[in-house]
């Protein structure tokens, strides 16, 4: 792929970042992240009051890189690869009650 050199450097950092989060630190509680299924975060939107928005697959690009693929589920859209869900992404409004 062709990427200007700022952003590739970007790329590097961020990406540096999340690797050193990941393997660079030993006790799970200095972590600067949790990783948590989208299911767990559905289970807090919903008791917080929200529901999921509808029409998220209208937002998925048809062409993927074809190394990941897209999960779309109700009121999420997860990146794969290999099967496994690396990040999800989830839209909700307030529901009836909120």
């Amino acid at each position: 792929l062709e990427i200007p050199g700022a952003e590739r450097r970007a790329i590097k950092r961020f990406f540096g970042r999340e690797v050193d989060d990941i393997v660079g630190t030993v006790n799970e509680s200095e972590r600067c992240e949790r990783h948590e299924p989208a299911l767990a975060w559905w289970e807090r939107l919903q008791r917080a009051g929200f529901a999921p928005r509808g029409g998220l697959a209208a937002v998925c690009p048809d062409d993927v890189h074809p190394a990941v693929g897209l999960c779309v589920e109700e009121g999420t859209v997860g990146i794969t690869f290999r099967g496994d869900v690396l990040v999800s992404v989830l839209a909700a409004v307030p529901g009836e009650g909120a």
